[in-house]
């Protein structure tokens, strides 16, 4: 049997592409505004917003900062030319 995404019909790809994408969309959209405004969180009763964790936005960085180098066709730096936390204070 033909794996659906990798042989299917190229109407099927398309449609899932389509769909992958809108949930990028979706998803990038949602980020955005828990960045801006806070994760919803219930306090007495109320919803309220919090900042995002330090820890959240440090991964939400690194992810993000990662794959805009793949979509840009950016290389990777060597292991030897990468920099240290404490280096980049430094500089």
């Amino acid at each position: 049997m033909e794996h659906p995404v990798r042989g299917g019909s190229f109407r099927k790809r398309c449609e899932l592409d389509g769909a992958l994408t809108r949930i990028i969309h979706e998803s990038t959209a949602q980020l955005l505004d828990r960045l801006r405004n806070g994760d919803p969180v219930m306090v007495a009763g109320e919803v309220r917003r919090k900042p995002v964790s330090a820890r959240d936005l440090a991964l939400v960085v690194a992810i993000t900062y990662d794959k805009r180098a793949l979509v840009r066709h950016v290389p990777e730096q060597p292991q030897d030319q990468r920099l240290s936390l404490d280096e980049l204070a430094r500089s």
